[in-house]
């Protein structure tokens, strides 16, 4: 089966999840996502909320915190960061994403075979625009917001 993602932009919040209650959804986690680029040796280092990935190879973690501070007291130069809430979500194998980052609306994401995720977007019965956007693109293509200038994305 085909793997599909597709975006639904500008999300109220209450109503959305609202309609993920009426069609049964699982809520799986509530967390807020963080990620860094370091320089280390000439080459990028990128620190994610579960994983560190330097050199092509990703490496999973259990601490960001904990990372960070070892990489700063190692010397490594921090040259971005962000940070994002996230809501997961489940349901018939489709996962459900509602994020929220800085200076944009929120926005849901549904990823999935390609029939399951049509199926769990006609039951949310939702009107709001859509894309098949990445985060970067989002914020590029779609509210004119060039993420290379912004060195520090938080609330």
């Amino acid at each position: 089966m085909k793997q599909n993602k597709i975006t639904i932009l500008d999300i109220n919040k209450e109503m959305f999840e609202t309609k993920l209650n009426n069609i049964d959804a699982n809520k799986i986690s509530e967390t807020i996502e963080k990620a860094s680029s370091y320089i280390v040796d000439g080459e990028e280092l990128i620190l994610s909320s579960n994983e560190i990935k330097y050199n092509n190879k990703k490496t999973e973690i259990n601490s960001y915190d904990n990372i960070a501070l070892i990489l700063e007291k190692l010397g490594a130069k921090k040259i971005k960061s962000k940070e994002f809430k996230k809501t997961l979500y489940n349901l018939d194998n489709v996962k459900i994403s509602f994020e929220s980052w800085p200076l944009i609306p929120r926005f849901a994401s549904l990823e999935g075979n390609e029939e399951e995720v049509r199926n769990i977007f006609q039951k949310l019965n939702m009107t709001n625009r859509t894309t098949t956007y990445g985060i970067n693109d989002i914020y590029e293509e779609i509210y004119g917001i060039d993420l290379e200038d912004i060195k520090n994305l938080r609330f």
